[in-house]
């Protein structure tokens, strides 16, 4: 029984159509007062798939049941954060005025943006692109949505954005973040997870996407066996050696996010890894708190 459990388990097309069968009940469109995933909403996340599509954007966002889980958990966040200031000061209404505030590292074209956006209308979203393109695209695809009241969508070069934004942050003219979303180019995820950290208060949670990578993360031909990076293969074509330079920068990237958040007392971390049979392939994200 325990072999035939592991085979059903491991079968791509039953991944997919779990997915399939779960996304169908659970992410369906609802017009109830308070729905977090309107009509609307579901169209606009739609639409910013194929308009990205179609403006030529790498089909690299996450998938729908990614973006779902990172709108619940930005959800109870917010809840959180409102029930603590309706108790403490006794003012329901004046507590759901309180914005949230969100990092994205990574906007692409605005897919995951539209997840965060629209978790609570208190949400306030800063979203760092570095491509001039994609960024553009991100804008007109959240104006869609007609969440741009919420979105703040920065085209620049990540780390000197982030380094541009503490600076606000120390000088008061920019509020602490409360919750922070890395998905961005993968070698440099510590310095984007540690400008989080340098923008947060205690309690702001961290995500860090795709650091399993299909197994890459402990693969010794990839990290090499002292973790330090594999040397690239003599045999490879051009291409080929491009392919295995990205692979092995991204799984470098990952790994080094890994091991500093698990050395700093700053943090509670973990990670979880998680197929989508929607998206295919084999991946996890590492989700930080910050403690101290």
């Amino acid at each position: 029984m325990t072999q035939q459990l592991n085979d059903f388990g491991s079968r791509p097309d039953w991944i997919q159509k779990t997915d399939t069968y779960a996304n169908k009940r659970l992410l369906s469109p609802r017009s109830s007062p308070g729905a977090l995933l309107t009509p609307s909403i579901s169209e606009a996340l739609q639409h910013a798939l194929d308009a990205s599509d179609v403006a030529g954007l790498p089909t690299i966002s996450v998938g729908p049941a990614q973006g779902r889980f990172l709108q619940l958990l930005l959800l109870t966040q917010v809840l959180s954060q409102r029930n603590g200031i309706a108790s403490s000061e006794g003012a329901g209404s004046k507590a759901a005025e309180q914005p949230f505030h969100v990092l994205e590292v990574g906007t692409l074209g605005g897919y995951s943006t539209i997840w965060l956006a629209a978790a609570d209308p208190s949400v306030r979203v800063v979203t760092i692109e570095y491509d001039k393109h994609h960024a553009e695209v991100a804008r007109k695809n959240i104006a869609h949505a007609g969440l741009s009241d919420r979105v703040e969508v920065i085209q620049g070069d990540g780390i000197a954005v982030l380094q541009r934004l503490e600076k606000e942050v120390m000088a008061g003219s920019r509020p602490k973040i409360d919750f922070s979303f890395i998905d961005a180019d993968k070698e440099h995820n510590w310095d984007y997870f540690r400008s989080s950290y340098h923008l947060a208060r205690v309690g702001t949670v961290i995500v860090v996407d795709n650091v399993a990578r299909d197994g890459r993360l402990i693969d010794e031909t990839v990290v090499g066996e002292d973790g330090l990076g594999a040397k690239v293969p003599g045999d490879l074509t051009p291409q080929e050696e491009q392919a295995f330079l990205y692979r092995r920068d991204a799984a470098m990237g990952a790994r080094t996010v890994v091991n500093e958040v698990g050395k700093d007392d700053a943090f509670e971390a973990g990670v979880v890894q998680w197929t989508e049979g929607v998206k295919g392939g084999w991946d996890g994200f590492l989700m930080g708190v910050v403690v101290k």
